[in-house]
């Protein structure tokens, strides 16, 4: 005859059913049976609660769960992914937690597995390990203390036009002050975009630029760097090959590219219609990590210096030798001509002697660079 089977609830019957004739102590019966006495305590005291249904093994899973998203949660975070397809679930947390309308929003990681779960998530992107040595760059402490300049590449539109969009943005607060597109990069169109900019914001203290046109000239400083100069504006240039001195802008310039230019509209007009709402999205609405999930809007005055309607003029140091820089940029010193700059030709620069034959150059308030006369050779400021 085979053994009788015995089923876990059977034993937890018996071993219930024993304890309560009180014929033997609880812990002889859970060494009879085989289980601690912390679990025999426990089959007890199911049993006198809810009877034989209490010895009914119960399932471990949590009441709740942290990951769980409501359904109503649910329909905004996928709104909010359809109508900006370029954040992720840390932009998306941010931008829930400003706008919650009470609801109950969740983590930054639940937010992201959810995007999983429905595809929605983006690739990772790959981050450099390199580090480079940045040259001494001012720190942009506060709004207008340092904008940064740029041309977003070229691209053509649908109709065949290349388009050269000039973007400015205020590295402090990461506002957004120009995403215009040009036809190219011409000294003309690039100064009249930027007369606009300076008329509706005022003036910073230093706009940096990579080396490009027109920012920097090969032939010595250029002519748009002058004309911000006379704007008391200080031209500041980042050192070459290294893009990453201008990051915030670089940063700006991926998600300029993703939201606003694939893929491509028509002609300049749409081109600009799509620009212009960009431009309103990346400063009142989308939340910046680097601000501490601010939006630029909140951050961002307008300059106290305003751009004005004629230039003045200057007045160098009493101490200083001034010069008339010639026709073609270069101007005489002790019977000698040095070449500074064709942009420069028939200003006034200022000349500071700090040694015997070493001499600092100077246009208004802006350094040129060291004239050595005994090595014969001028240092332009990009190479100090």
């Amino acid at each position: 005859m085979p053994w009788k089977k015995v089923s876990l609830m059977d034993e937890r019957v018996s071993f219930v059913t024993h304890v309560l004739e009180k014929r033997h102590s609880v812990s002889d019966l859970c060494e009879l049976y085989g289980i601690s006495r912390k679990t025999g305590y426990k089959w007890v005291n199911r049993y006198k609660l809810e009877g034989t249904l209490g010895l009914v093994e119960k399932s471990r899973a949590p009441l709740s769960s942290p990951h769980h998203v409501d359904e109503a949660v649910e329909h905004i975070i996928l709104d909010v992914k359809n109508q900006f397809p370029s954040w992720g679930a840390p932009k998306i947390f941010a931008y829930l937690t400003r706008n919650s309308l009470g609801l109950k929003i969740p983590s930054t990681t639940t937010i992201g597995r959810y995007l999983r779960l429905n595809n929605l998530a983006l690739p990772k992107k790959k981050t450099s390990s390199l580090k480079f040595k940045s040259k001494c760059l001012t720190p942009a402490k506060e709004p207008n203390s340092v904008w940064a300049a740029d041309f977003k590449g070229d691209f053509l539109s649908r109709c065949g036009t290349k388009n050269y969009p000039l973007t400015v943005t205020d590295l402090s607060s990461r506002y957004l002050l120009c995403c215009q597109s040009q036809y190219g990069t011409s000294l003309e169109e690039t100064m009249s975009n930027f007369k606009l900019v300076f008329q509706e914001y005022g003036l910073p203290a230093v706009i940096r630029t990579d080396n490009g046109s027109p920012f920097f000239s090969p032939h010595g400083i250029s002519k748009l760097s002058i004309w911000w100069i006379k704007l008391g504006i200080k031209p500041e240039q980042i050192a070459r090959g290294r893009p990453q001195q201008n990051g915030c802008h670089e940063r700006m310039h991926r998600t300029l590219k993703e939201d606003a230019i694939d893929p491509r509209k028509y002609d300049f007009h749409e081109q600009q219609l799509r620009f212009n709402k960009f431009k309103e999205v990346f400063n009142d609405v989308r939340p910046h990590e680097g601000i501490n999930n601010n939006v630029p809007g909140e951050l961002y005055n307008s300059s106290n210096k305003r751009y004005p309607k004629k230039i003045k003029a200057y007045d160098y140091p009493s101490h200083f030798e001034l010069r008339t820089i010639k026709k073609m940029g270069a101007f005489s010193l002790n019977d000698k001509h040095w070449f500074v700059s064709h942009g420069l030709a028939y200003e006034r620069i200022g000349l500071e002697q700090v040694d015997e034959g070493i001499w600092s150059l100077y246009f208004r308030q802006y350094k040129l660079g060291i004239l050595d006369e005994r090595k014969q050779r001028f240092i332009g400021k990009m190479m100090l």
